[in-house]
């Protein structure tokens, strides 16, 4: 599976506003959750990290206790 991660960094430039999950619409939340990211070759292995399952299991990995 690819490597997906958030990086600091000195670089400026704008900010963009957190949008949280529930935040999202169903029908967004849904798009996400549904789309088939292996189906484009440009975008192989990724998984997206918001979705329910997925992100309560990066959540356990990454629990240091």
């Amino acid at each position: 599976m690819g490597v997906q991660a958030l990086r600091l960094t000195k670089k400026s430039g704008e900010t963009q506003d957190l949008v949280t999950w529930e935040q999202l619409t169903d029908e967004a939340r849904d798009a996400l959750s549904e789309f088939d990211f292996e189906s484009d070759p440009s975008i192989s292995m990724v998984v997206m990290p918001l979705k329910d399952d997925v992100f309560r299991s990066i959540l356990k990995d990454s629990y240091p206790f």
